[in-house]
């Protein structure tokens, strides 16, 4: 998908976003819970610390790796933006694409999995954190059930998990493993 597609999306959404509160506020519906902000936690973080752990532990095709998931992760080995993709190619030789090296993902498809993991940051309650937190952590260890077999963190205490946590409680550049 094309930056350009990407924007229009982007465009299209948050024009039927305003459509919908107008029908609703016009309506006379009263909003008694309106949208919290999402959390805007460091991109340079996330890219040097998180990034690497959604690559490893969850982006695979049967996982996040899957435009059929609700949260989509994109992996320089698996699913890519394909025009971002191409760009990311010219990077490399093609002995390194004929030897199954991959480029690096591109800021764009960074940000993409950014803006997906923002989404997913934000407590249920007081008592219940973040789903990005607690839906890849066992149920033995406090998280919920996510699929079968889709305890990614056998413990809190894993270092993934940790990595997660830091970016969600505000951790920076300055922080970067």
């Amino acid at each position: 998908m094309s930056r350009t597609s990407v924007q229009l999306y982007a465009t299209l959404a948050a024009a039927l976003a305003v459509a919908v509160g107008a029908a609703v506020v016009g309506g006379g519906c009263a909003v008694d819970n309106p949208p919290e902000a999402l959390p805007e936690p460091s991109f340079e973080y996330f890219a040097c610390a998180v990034q690497p752990v959604l690559d490893r532990e969850c982006s695979n095709s049967a996982c996040h790796g899957n435009v059929a998931r609700g949260l989509q992760i994109l992996s320089p080995s698996r699913m890519r933006i394909a025009s971002e993709y191409a760009l990311a190619r010219l990077a490399i030789s093609e002995d390194d694409v004929e030897s199954g090296i991959h480029p690096p993902l591109t800021g764009v498809e960074v940000s993409f999995n950014y803006e997906q993991c923002r989404g997913w940051a934000t407590a249920v309650t007081p008592n219940r954190p973040a789903p990005l937190l607690d839906k890849p952590l066992a149920v033995s260890a406090g998280g919920v059930y996510h699929t079968t077999h889709g305890d990614v963190f056998a413990s809190p205490d894993e270092p993934g998990f940790q990595a997660i946590a830091a970016w969600l409680r505000g951790a920076t550049a300055a922080e970067c493993p």
